[in-house]
């Protein structure tokens, strides 16, 4: 689930000009996330076994009360790889 979620934030980083459209499969190839960056700002869309979970939605970030979801633009992706190994005080 974390490596789904870093390369959801890592394909809205590199979207840098409208129309472009990024697509990320998950390794067993059963979950994809397709992200658009758009005139009018940045749309998702995310399909599981070929089947849409989650049709085309907007994506914004509100910050003291400004919105940022129109004229975005992305600085070029830094890549790192990052381990991390975490204990669970609760659990298995």
């Amino acid at each position: 689930m974390n490596k789904t979620i870093i390369a959801f934030l890592l394909a809205l980083t590199c979207a840098s000009t409208y129309g472009q459209q990024i697509t990320i499969t998950s390794p067993n190839k059963k979950l994809s996330a397709t992200v658009r960056l758009t005139k009018d700002g940045i749309r998702y869309q995310l399909m599981r076994e070929n089947k849409m979970v989650i049709q085309w939605s907007k994506l914004s970030l509100t910050l003291d009360g400004n919105e940022f979801s129109s004229n975005l633009t992305f600085p070029k992706p830094k890549i790192n790889d990052v381990w991390d190994k975490y204990d669970l005080r609760i659990g298995k």
